[in-house]
């Protein structure tokens, strides 16, 4: 096979392919090895698109190990490298490598970036950090429904459902003031978070009523709603 350079649209393909693949070259090890040699590796987008394999597939801790060499090449990341490399810490609870990351978005610019914060918020939710993913959150100026519902999940994840309600009480509000913007829409991902939220608290009425909004915007039937009465 002839040595070649791929750019970022061929080494989706190639890692896609690789890691659908059931015979030899399906593990990471080997995705990461053809990586390492058929790929030009001053092209941030190709070290993106490793990065991204890595944590889709659930490599986490290689995942982290291609966004530290991505940095001893002295390439700059940018604003699609922080995500995944942050969703890995997410992954692996590594609240010391979630804050270098944090350090590095900051320092680049991206910390403000709606998938960037986003991100940040669930790795500070899933280490047990709620402070921090609060500030993360109360500091995002024009919100989506991601990082709303990073928020709401994160404080379900951490045994504070009221808390969780009183951000879905805040974002009912958000959406009515903004009726344009899709990008504060409720959507189902919100609502199952939510409904988690309303099964860990004793208020029927509170349930009924998020139970009521979920059938009024048609999305209970993508979760079984009437799990969340018991």
């Amino acid at each position: 096979m002839k040595t070649s350079k791929s750019n970022s649209p061929l080494l989706a393909a190639m890692c896609s392919t690789i890691y659908n693949n059931k015979h030899y070259y399906s593990t990471n090890a080997n995705i990461i090895t053809l990586f390492n040699k058929y790929v030009d590796k001053t092209n941030v987008f190709s070290w993106n698109s490793i990065i991204a394999e890595l944590a889709r597939s659930g490599d986490s801790v290689e995942a982290l190990r291609a966004f530290s060499s991505m940095r001893k090449f002295s390439l700059k990341p940018n604003r699609s490298t922080f995500p995944c490399a942050i969703k890995s810490c997410s992954a692996l609870c590594d609240l010391v490598s979630g804050k270098q990351s944090h350090q590095q978005a900051l320092v680049f610019g991206y910390d403000s970036d709606l998938f960037v914060s986003s991100a940040l918020i669930d790795m500070y939710s899933k280490c047990g950090q709620l402070k921090d993913a609060r500030t993360m959150f109360d500091g995002i100026t024009l919100r989506n429904v991601v990082s709303w519902t990073s928020m709401i999940t994160g404080y379900v994840q951490n045994d504070s459902p009221h808390e969780a309600l009183l951000l879905f009480k805040e974002l009912l509000v958000e959406e009515s003031v903004n009726k344009e913007e899709e990008e504060v829409y409720i959507d189902a991902v919100a609502m199952v978070s939510i409904l988690s939220a309303c099964s860990h608290v004793s208020a029927k009425n509170t349930t009924a009523g998020v139970h009521g909004f979920a059938i009024k915007r048609g999305l209970d039937w993508r979760f079984k709603c009437w799990e969340y009465f018991d």
